[in-house]
């Protein structure tokens, strides 16, 4: 026996929790004395962390004295954690600096204003966000409500973050580096994800019911609905696997859009099925389509079906209720490449259970 839950202080360092009597890395925060628990799962210290919630005010940030809005924590602390819904008539704006924003489960950032409610920008720019909610921002359908632009090479990375509801693009990026892992863009009027510029990693994250007829997210482009790769650096890191991209719409593209200036990519083992269809509608296409390459991937309509590609119903638990996890059962289980690398699923378990399956959630073992 390491320890016990009477004990707090018996484990420290990166095995800061007691389960089981034994010491562990933390992965809940209420695990740390500093309701803090970082990624690498130690416990932040409370004297390096910024707390926002509801209730705060001031510009402290202490855990006795909160502050009120993540801008506010920000200015304070390079760790910021965020507990409960928290509204800001004005954009937070992380510009040139490295900043970790925690979030309880259930926490929320919402604009009350028109146009971006979570703005990163320019170079030095390192922003890593786990658990927050972005939701319910109004304007244009054109405004995102998570933008990552400017000079240089900014970098946000997304960890189980929800955008979802918002009047405009969920998110847009227009230079660096955006990772979006096991994370959920639903709901937005403008459409999924627009990426213009820089590179892009998003794997394990749940594409679903964004957009609408009407939205022209660029002038002159058509309108798109889950995705629109429109430009990036074929230096680049260009990774788009394991997702599954569903119940969009639009005029146009309503799965993937891929732009006249997409640099050469291959996106493998992703669902785009259930896409608005009929009218000149597509799962996949754009006037770059030829520089998408798809690979042991789900696409309702594609034809010829090679390299692995199929097109079945997925067979998704139940899509009028937003639940695109997969049916037991589903033909996707077992399809996806075999020599693919990511090691979770959007649940955070276990890829692949015998053979990995295609889309964002991997079904359990017979």
């Amino acid at each position: 026996m390491q320890c016990t839950a009477a004990d707090s202080h018996a484990c420290t360092g990166t095995m800061p929790a007691c389960v089981n009597d034994k010491c562990d890395a933390c992965t809940q925060h209420a695990q740390c004395p500093s309701h803090a628990c970082l990624p690498d799962g130690s416990c932040a210290d409370a004297r390096d962390v910024a707390y926002v919630r509801p209730s705060g005010s001031g510009t402290a940030c202490t855990d006795a004295a909160p502050c009120k809005t993540i801008s506010d924590g920000i200015n304070a602390k390079s760790i910021v954690k965020v507990e409960g819904a928290i509204t800001d008539g004005t954009p937070t704006t992380i510009d040139g600096k490295a900043v970790t924003i925690l979030a309880d489960r259930g926490s929320m950032l919402t604009r009350t204003t028109s146009g971006v409610a979570l703005d990163v920008r320019n170079d030095g720019a390192d922003v890593r966000v786990y658990d927050l909610e972005i939701a319910m921002g109004t304007g244009a359908k054109t405004d995102p409500a998570v933008s990552l632009s400017g000079n240089g090479s900014p970098m946000l990375t997304l960890t189980r973050v929800k955008i979802d509801n918002n009047a405009g693009i969920g998110i847009f990026t227009g230079a660096g580096t955006l990772t979006v892992t096991q994370s959920t863009i639903s709901g937005n009027g403008g459409g999924g994800i627009l990426v213009s510029g820089g590179s892009f990693d998003i794997t394990n994250s749940f594409i679903v019911s964004n957009g609408g007829p009407g939205n022209d997210p660029l002038m002159g482009m058509p309108t798109f609905g889950g995705v629109l790769f429109n430009s990036t650096n074929s230096a680049s890191t260009r990774r788009f696997e394991f997702n599954t991209i569903s119940n969009n719409s639009s005029n146009s593209i309503t799965g993937v859009f891929c732009g006249m200036n997409m640099a050469a990519a291959s996106f493998a083992n992703n669902i785009v099925y259930a896409n608005q269809g009929g009218a000149g509608r597509f799962q996949i296409g754009g006037p770059g389509v030829a520089n998408c390459t798809w690979t042991y991937s789900d696409i309702g309509g594609l034809i010829p079906l090679t390299m692995g590609n199929m097109d079945m119903d997925p067979t998704f638990v139940d899509a009028s209720k937003d639940n695109f996890h997969l049916m037991l059962g589903s033909p996707m289980k077992d399809k996806a490449d075999p020599a693919a690398t990511i090691t979770v699923d959007f649940d955070g378990d276990p890829r692949p259970t015998g053979k990995a399956d295609i889309g964002a959630d991997e079904l359990p073992s017979p």
